[in-house]
């Protein structure tokens, strides 16, 4: 499954896959990325695409899990780790 969702305003814009492991991208101002070592003229907006797939498999959000995430756990091809 994907979408592309706008929020609020046309400007604010997020994309999702939900699938063997999950994405989501966002645009974000260049100027609040720390890490972009490369020319900041020609650029003013970048697209963050960030990869979550295995999260929480060490038990870490466990206190926020519910008996849905743990249906979807366990009936997925990598239960404990999806």
């Amino acid at each position: 499954m994907s979408c592309h969702i706008h929020i609020k305003s046309p400007s604010t814009a997020v994309g999702l896959i939900l699938g063997r492991g999950i994405n989501a991208c966002y645009i974000e101002n260049l100027d609040k990325v720390d890490t972009w070592d490369d020319d900041y003229s020609k650029l003013k907006q970048v697209v963050i695409n960030m990869q979550s797939s295995a999260f929480g498999e060490n038990g870490c959000i466990s206190h926020i899990r519910r008996k849905y995430d743990e249906e979807i756990d366990f009936s997925s091809i990598n239960p404990g780790k999806q």
